[in-house]
């Protein structure tokens, strides 16, 4: 009774704390701008909240009064009329983004954003359009671009935003333009003086816009792929795998491009004195690390898409008859549930406000995990062909249906991986990756354990779990060209999802890499409420892992797997005391041998942490649950930024 009063009251100061906060912004002597709703834009990507995302959208772009549901002044009723400039703009894309809402942000593509829409706008658009298989609009997105770079090759275009704000003198001077640095175009209301001049050079905005233009075509590159490996005919095939071919030589010319024009920015630019604590911050080299990284993968990733491309091109017959795989998109949609993306009470979104707290009703469910890959993966846009929409339509409602249990909501593994499970002598192994990123890992271990790869086989199946909806997009994409039947993507709160939807004691290992800590310092005492890793979530782990047998023997795993060494101390500090089931001891520290270990008599080296064995100096091996060594995206990133230490550490279920 304490610990809930206790909860009820933190629950309390939390609401009062946020009305706080919106109060501040109503206030009548506060005056409202467009930074300021920018900030909450930014608070509502972080939580997810696409409809409190497009209501303020609506109310900043609205000048006619908005109608508040509760006849109060509210956030929505104080940004009418403020405006929007490209900063809001983006910033409401990547909820949409983020969230899967494709079709609101598809709204707000009209001309009331085109005087704000710039090369970030664009590419976020593109990133949607490809997610949504909308294939004509995303052409449409990558000829502008590519106007934009022939005015800017001509002597137009460059910087033309800079050139706008108020001509007049009477006007107080804009500051952020004095500096050389103001990017808010028309939405600025300050003094631009033509003598100065911007900081941003011509040679680094063309680099810019290369990189945008490089990942518009690698979104139309996989795009192609997918409709080539997927759904074309034999007939349509060829031109698909050409179309696609093209998109990948287009987009490694703009890679090419945008490296030769950002190297010869950075080598021309007239770098100011500065102190030498802000000497890091200052260099260039450093400020383009993440966009380089973006580049590199880039490529890296269409390698790997021409590669396959050029193997179905040249053997179509053999990969298409392989027992292993599929070649219908129709059961990748299957293996596909979106859950929501918000960080909230409810674990779907509310597309048709209907009441889904009836965990029961699995059809409502299965419903709405229909109608998210209508809204997000263009569902609509695949079934094209009026002949087999309807009977293609009703069969995977009726698969969605099957896969959430009637009686308690939870997944139904056995139908999720239906192919698989008819072939198992067995029954499956079930693996989860949470915060799986683009999937790169996951697929990898999918692969290698599938029937086709693996000479002992264990008919293991993997879930790759995500909260964000455009990486859990990427992820089907990648499954799709794949062609394994042996994964799915479950999107949503890993933590809502352990503990509401995945049955208890029915999962084999889950993996966790490179968690975000709640800090970047990764220390224990720095508090962040959004931090998946709590004593919460490893309680609801506990819950879905698999009981040991009589004989003490096939626990569900956990490992864990980082490059920050302090935040992994401080996790294994929180899951060596955590207890369950009338004080019990959760979890217990496991030997490990590594992935580059000769022998598997000897152990990786380690430090003991409150009992805990953290394993440092290598990746874990097969004896962890890791099938084979794969590099994931952020595993490259801190390479790239000289983070090469990596530490894990091996659980299991006691």
């Amino acid at each position: 009774e304490a610990e809930a009063e206790a909860e009820a009251e933190a629950e309390e100061e939390e609401e009062e704390e946020e009305k706080g906060k919106e109060d501040a912004i109503i206030r009548p002597d506060c005056k409202p701008n467009v930074v300021a709703f920018t900030m909450l834009l930014k608070s509502y990507l972080i939580e997810c909240d696409a409809r409190s995302a497009v209501k303020l959208i609506e109310s900043m772009a609205s000048t006619s009064k908005v109608s508040s549901e509760d006849g109060d002044n509210d956030i929505s009723q104080c940004a009418r009329g403020v405006g929007i400039d490209s900063r809001a703009l983006n910033t409401f894309y990547r909820v949409c983004l983020r969230t899967g809402d494709v079709s609101s942000a598809i709204q707000w593509t009209g001309t009331k954003v085109y005087d704000v829409l710039d090369g970030t706008s664009k590419l976020l658009l593109a990133k949607m359009y490809a997610q949504s298989f909308r294939q004509d609009l995303l052409k449409q997105e990558i000829d502008s671009m590519q106007t934009s770079i022939d005015d800017c090759l001509n002597g137009r275009g460059v910087k033309d935003g800079l050139k706008n704000g108020v001509k007049e003198r009477q006007a107080p001077t804009c500051l952020f333009w004095k500096n050389g640095e103001c990017q808010r175009g028309k939405m600025c209301k300050f003094y631009h003086d033509p003598n100065v001049k911007q900081k941003v050079p011509e040679r680094r905005e063309m680099a810019q816009k290369y990189d945008c233009l490089s990942q518009m075509y690698g979104c139309l590159a996989r795009l192609e792929a997918n409709i080539a490996l997927t759904l074309a005919t034999d007939k349509k095939k060829k031109k698909s795998i050409k179309a696609c071919l093209k998109a990948i030589k287009s987009c490694e010319k703009a890679c090419k491009q945008a490296r030769e024009a950002n190297e010869g920015s950075v080598q021309g630019e007239e770098v100011e004195t500065v102190e030498e604590d802000e000497l890091e911050l200052a260099d260039p080299h450093r400020r383009n690390l993440f966009r380089n990284t973006n580049r590199l993968e880039l490529e890296r990733d269409m390698v790997r898409l021409k590669d396959i491309v050029s193997k179905e091109d040249g053997d179509s017959s053999s990969s298409s008859s392989s027992k292993d795989t599929t070649t219908t998109i129709d059961d990748c949609f299957s293996r596909c549930l979106l859950f929501t993306s918000k960080l909230g009470n409810v674990l779907l979104d509310d597309v048709t406000n209907t009441n889904i707290n009836n965990r029961e009703n699995s059809s409502s469910t299965s419903e709405l995990l229909f109608q998210e890959l209508e809204n997000s993966l263009g569902l609509n846009e695949v079934f094209v062909k009026e002949d087999d929409k309807k009977k293609r339509t009703e069969k995977l409602r009726k698969r969605l249906k099957k896969t959430i249990d009637s009686k308690t909501g939870h997944i139904n593994f056995k139908k999720l991986f239906h192919d698989v499970h008819k072939k198992a002598k067995e029954g499956n192994e079930i693996c989860l990756e949470v915060a799986a990123g683009n999937g790169e890992w996951a697929l990898a271990q999918a692969a290698a354990s599938s029937s086709s790869s693996s000479k002992n086989n264990k008919n293991k199946v993997w879930i790759a779990s995500e909260l964000r909806r455009d990486r859990s997009c990427d992820i089907f994409n990648r499954i799709c060209v794949s062609k394994l039947q042996n994964i799915a993507v479950v999107s949503g709160d890993a933590f809502r999802l352990l503990r509401e939807s995945i049955p208890p004691n029915s999962l084999h290992q889950i993996f966790i890499n490179f968690p975000e800590p709640p800090h970047h310092s990764g220390d224990e005492k720095s508090r962040n409420d959004k931090a998946l890793l709590n004593k919460e979530f490893f309680v609801a782990a506990h819950m879905a892992l698999k009981k040991k047998d009589k004989n003490g023997d096939g626990g569900g795993g956990l490992t864990i797997y980082s490059d920050n060494e302090r935040y992994m101390h401080t996790l294994a500090k929180m899951i060596s005391g955590l207890t369950v089931d009338d004080d019990e001891i959760a979890f217990e520290s496991e030997k490990s041998y590594g992935a580059d270990e000769l022998s598997d008599t000897i152990e990786a080296s380690f430090e003991n942490v409150q009992g805990v064995r953290l394993y440092t100096g290598s990746a874990p091996g097969k004896g962890s649950g890791f099938e084979t060594y794969e590099e994931s995206f952020f595993d490259r990133f801190w390479q790239a930024g000289s983070r090469i230490e990596r530490y894990f550490m091996v659980f299991s279920k006691r």
